[in-house]
């Protein structure tokens, strides 16, 4: 298995993960994301994590124009690296402000069939 092909997987299997969580434990999920946002530490340690993750796939890995599914592997990588780096340099309150403005339990059936989508293609795809 190609690179390309284990780190689409990978994305693949995480979003549907996250896209059932959105469908069948909604309340809890929008309340821990929300509790999570009210805490420093849980911020740098979610920011550091998604920060390592980030860098692993950019170093290791560059798709750009390779095909569709190599540069939404290259594009999610970059996408958590950067929201990593936001958790942790961002104050607190524009976090805060980015979970309530996304509205996630009004719209958390649209995010979960979007990153359902994204998820489903990916790993049938890989």
């Amino acid at each position: 298995m190609s690179l390309t092909f284990f780190l689409a997987e990978i994305f693949g299997w995480y979003l549907l993960l996250i896209g059932a969580l959105f469908l069948f434990k909604r309340r809890e999920f929008v309340e821990a994301a929300t509790e999570m946002s009210k805490s420093k530490a849980m911020l740098l340690i979610v920011g550091l994590v998604a920060t390592l993750c980030g860098l692993m796939v950019v170093l290791s890995y560059v798709g750009w124009g390779a095909g569709i599914i190599p540069t939404l592997v290259t594009v999610l990588g970059w996408a958590v690296l950067l929201k990593g780096l936001a958790i942790i340099f961002l104050p607190q309150q524009v976090v805060n402000a980015w979970t309530r403005w996304s509205h996630m339990e009004k719209f958390a059936y649209l995010y979960a069939a979007v990153v359902i989508i994204i998820g489903l293609f990916l790993v049938l795809g890989a």
